[in-house]
């Protein structure tokens, strides 16, 4: 994942979120939804803060997700990926 702006917010949520193990989801490049983590949880396993030199660098967060699962991703429906409560029900 890649946040594009450093702020003392996003730092604080990041770092929190590091101590988890969220259910994560992810959106590929076409518009298909997948639930990361359904059984277990994914763990944040690296990362990086950049500043950016130049204007078109990076000034932001990355974060690297990894779970180990017993079956590959679910899809999840688009209609109810705005919904937390409905998530867990899949």
């Amino acid at each position: 994942m890649t946040f594009k702006k450093l702020s003392k917010q996003t730092h604080n949520e990041l770092k929190l979120l590091a101590y988890a193990r969220p259910h994560v989801i992810i959106e590929d490049n076409n518009g298909n939804k997948f639930l990361m983590g359904l059984e277990y949880g994914a763990e944040v396993s690296g990362g990086s803060i950049a500043t950016g030199a130049a204007m078109g660098d990076l000034s932001g967060y990355t974060l690297t997700f990894t779970a180990q699962e017993k079956i590959p991703a679910n899809f999840v429906d688009a209609s109810i990926s705005a919904d937390a409560s409905v998530i867990t029900d899949i």
